[in-house]
């Protein structure tokens, strides 16, 4: 029986989350998918293509998914945990930014975006796709529904706090993805591009700090 979905949105932790979930879960039991299967199902609808990867074993659905690409698992399983991280929006986009150039400069990237190589971060935070990204994924979705709501900045006590609630063991906590090829401070990053960023992002502040909030009436 399915108990917990794990919205992965990216640059917010969840490769740690995932190798934490893996030491507690057996193969046959959890799930982790990429966005780019439902390129290979065109004509299926992507609540649908998940739901069918649902097996009698699976316990745990871990993946970069919108909430809406979930309405069907969602209604299959009204009991599931849901379960999702959120970041600083404009810390999260140049974290998101330095990801992808370093794809490019490591040979990973898809062949169209090779050509995107000096393609500067605040050209790249200004394209659809960047923008307003947490929103996005989790719209429709009420924040105080969810399991639980992570903050990467607290990332080591909600961590915790997580696996103490769902009684899952937790030794250490692994640092994954961390981008030793492009670092920040190859970044040219002005006081205007910041400002700029937060507008860009301006629903996605505002989800963040609804979360904080949310977070902090939790805790009190």
């Amino acid at each position: 029986m399915l108990e917990i979905i794990f919205i992965h949105i990216p640059k917010t932790a969840g490769t740690t989350i995932f190798k934490l979930l893996k030491r507690n879960y057996s193969p046959d039991e959890i799930i982790k998918f990429k966005k780019n299967i439902f390129k290979k199902y065109p004509d299926k609808e992507p609540a649908s293509i998940l739901s069918e990867m649902i097996q009698p074993s699976t316990k745990v659905l871990i993946g970069h998914c919108s909430y809406r690409d979930l309405s069907l698992v969602l209604k299959q399983n009204p009991n599931v945990k849901l379960v999702t991280f959120l970041r600083d929006p404009v810390d999260r986009v140049i974290s998101n930014f330095k990801f992808f150039r370093k794809r490019i400069l490591t040979g990973k990237a898809k062949k169209k975006q090779l050509q995107r190589v000096h393609e500067p971060l605040m050209t790249y935070a200004r394209r659809p796709g960047s923008i307003n990204r947490m929103t996005k994924i989790l719209k429709g979705v009420n924040l105080e529904d969810l399991y639980f709501i992570g903050i990467f900045e607290t990332l080591e006590n909600d961590i915790q706090e997580l696996f103490l609630s769902l009684n899952l063991e937790i030794e250490s906590i692994p640092v994954e993805n961390k981008n030793s090829v492009v670092e920040t401070s190859d970044i040219t990053i002005s006081s205007s591009d910041i400002e700029q960023l937060k507008s860009l992002n301006h629903q996605d502040i505002l989800l963040y700090n609804k979360a904080r909030q949310l977070r902090r009436h939790k805790s009190a």
